[in-house]
């Protein structure tokens, strides 16, 4: 989490009780943001977030059951359509129709030249499971890691020990917004 510290003097002396803390913006929220991407969030925090990929449409209901089950938060990544453009999209929670903020997924120079004109924000994939789900969690488990996983039939199999795992860990699983803070 970001502080800002804000002091307060009192007839002209510095005194310690007067010291008020506010939480800062989340860094989507700040248009100075918009020229540079993001690749993790908060590592002061056990944190991470995790986005499905949703690439064919077959898994990803069974894999918001299995988050739901375990009560932990997600996000949707989508190939969509936005004022015209394709651009893939990061959703919070399992209705594509709403979303805090909108976060562009930086994957080539077209598209993130997209998202620049869009006035994204610009998330670049830095951990992404595309197989073997449970063995490749180990290596990106981490403070503050966004960790995208494919929509696949081999990761939905493995995805229950897998958030048994991130649980056993002592890790919360957050939203992308959250994590951002």
């Amino acid at each position: 989490m970001v502080f800002l510290l804000i002091k307060k003097r009192v007839f002209g002396l510095f005194n310690e009780d007067k010291l008020v803390f506010m939480r800062d913006e989340c860094i989507l929220n700040s248009r100075d943001n918009l020229d540079k991407y993001i690749i993790s969030g908060n590592i002061h925090e056990k944190n991470i977030s995790i986005v499905i990929d949703v690439v064919n449409y077959n898994y990803y209901e069974d894999m918001i059951k299995i988050f739901d089950e375990f009560n932990i938060k997600y996000n949707l990544m989508v190939n969509d359509y936005y004022e015209g453009s394709q651009t893939n999209l990061i959703y919070k929670g399992n209705n594509v129709d709403y979303f805090d903020s909108v976060i562009c997924v930086y994957y080539d120079e077209d598209n993130l030249k997209e998202c620049e004109r869009n006035g994204f924000n610009i998330l670049k994939i830095v951990n992404y499971i595309d197989i073997d789900l449970f063995s490749n969690i180990k290596k990106f488990l981490n403070k503050g890691n966004i960790i995208f996983i494919k929509e696949s039939y081999n990761n939905l199999n493995e995805l229950r020990i897998t958030l048994n795992y991130i649980k056993s860990r002592g890790f919360n699983v957050i939203s992308v917004n959250e994590l951002l803070f």
